[in-house]
């Protein structure tokens, strides 16, 4: 089905929607070559979900950047991988070979993260000095996972200048074949961009963050005015939704093959020896929604999904299933 099977999750108590979302976008590829938008409140599991994305990738030998707008949400993004993949570890072995390395400005403060260890130990740090260093071009070669900002992202061109290495002119092609953008709404489209520079001519691009919630932090009022307000997830729902009133239908012939060819990816692409069956008609959508919640009360859920989502999105998890903001994001 397409929500995918537990057995080739790494992390299996998702929920039938996050499994849909999982396997929209790395199997069905259901928004083809355009970025795929990951929505929904906040405790709705999108990062957890983006995690497993990210290690279905990883899995299938695949090399993933992670990108996040500020450090704390990066930082945010290593520690919740790094529990993961050591729950995963602690049944499968494999996955203690994962390597995820965390780019971090030179710049800043080693001090800001002495409480994150997870962090730390992820980080490359300079022995000498005690500050933080660039990766290596060796040290990114072996990662399976690479963290950082969006900003941060552009100094990975600086590793391979002169190296020859990934592409010329110190610019990395071909190097990561997803791009996962986690609290994308909080991005400008220039930031976003960034990482999207050190992407595989046909890598994946995933989106996640809720259009509702607070945007970027953009002072000039000339470039509000001129749209540098709206995020690249806005800008990219905003475009789906005009192009779907003049698209038409797929034919059963077309959405037949489709079906077999997912199928096939399906198995080829992941470890686990239980495939699981592509649905008859696969959807060609360009988002997922996150229905269920985590972390909110009944009554203050309901209003937001009022306001924002017409009543959609309010599927409450009972109190036993409600869990602390610490671990749903």
């Amino acid at each position: 089905g397409k929500d995918g099977s537990s057995s080739n999750l790494v992390q299996r108590e998702l929920n039938s929607t996050q499994r849909e979302a999982v396997y929209n976008f790395v199997v069905a590829r259901s928004s083809g070559d355009a970025p795929h938008s990951l929505i929904g409140l906040a405790g709705s599991g999108k990062t957890g979900t983006l995690i497993e994305i990210a290690l279905q990738y990883v899995a299938a030998r695949r090399r993933v950047l992670l990108v996040a707008p500020s450090d704390a949400a990066a930082d945010v993004l290593v520690e919740r991988l790094d529990e993961v993949l050591a729950a995963a570890a602690a049944t499968r072995r494999r996955w203690k070979k994962t390597v995820v390395v965390r780019v971090n400005e030179p710049t800043r403060d080693v001090g800001s993260v002495q409480a994150a260890v997870r962090v730390l130990r992820r980080s490359v740090v300079d022995k000498l000095t005690g500050a933080f260093a660039l990766p290596t071009a060796t040290q990114l070669r072996a990662a399976h996972v690479v963290v950082c900002t969006c900003e941060s992202s552009a100094l990975l061109r600086h590793t391979f200048r002169g190296r020859g290495d990934g592409g010329g002119g110190g610019v990395m092609t071909n190097f990561f074949e997803a791009v996962l953008v986690d609290e994308a709404v909080q991005a400008t489209i220039p930031e976003v961009l960034v990482p999207l520079t050190q992407a595989a001519p046909h890598a994946r691009v995933l989106l996640v963050g809720d259009a509702h919630q607070l945007g970027a932090r953009v002072r000039s009022a000339i470039a509000r005015r001129h749209g540098l307000g709206v995020s690249l997830l806005e800008t990219h729902l905003r475009a789906w939704a005009a192009a779907s009133a003049t698209t038409t239908s797929t034919t059963s012939t077309t959405a037949a093959a489709a079906a077999a060819t997912n199928k096939l990816v399906w198995r080829k692409g992941h470890a686990a020896t239980t495939a699981t069956a592509a649905p008859s008609s696969p959807p060609r959508t360009h988002c997922t929604l996150l229905r269920r919640n985590y972390r909110s009360h009944p009554a203050l859920l309901r209003v937001s999904a009022r306001l924002f989502y017409g009543d959609r999105h309010a599927l409450v998890c009972s109190q036993r299933e409600v869990r602390s903001p610490t671990t749903v994001a």
